[in-house]
């Protein structure tokens, strides 16, 4: 099994979910907890460390493209339509 250290996984995310490379800082800019629905319904706990990223190429292609939609927001419009309330706070601290 491949473990990566946090950032770089964070990085490898980016480029499966959404697409996009970048500059990736190593510090992460916070955490939080929120529980994950499996697919056969049991609810699972889970961390997510997040980074901040300087995105420099956005792909036509990418693992999870016919999953997912990438849009772009100004940071303040993100936090206000994010669900998760641990990772609007992450979004709103940034802004400061």
């Amino acid at each position: 099994m491949l473990h990566l250290a946090d950032f770089n996984a964070a990085r490898q995310e980016a480029f499966e979910e959404a697409g996009i490379e970048g500059e990736m800082g190593h510090k992460s800019i916070g955490s939080y907890f929120y529980d994950k629905r499996k697919k056969a319904g049991r609810v699972q706990p889970v961390q997510v460390i997040v980074y901040a990223m300087e995105v420099t190429r956005l792909l036509d292609d990418w693992p999870e493209k016919k999953q997912r939609k990438r849009r772009w927001y100004a940071a303040h419009e993100a936090a206000e339509l994010v669900a998760e309330e641990g990772l609007k706070a992450i979004i709103e601290a940034a802004l400061v």
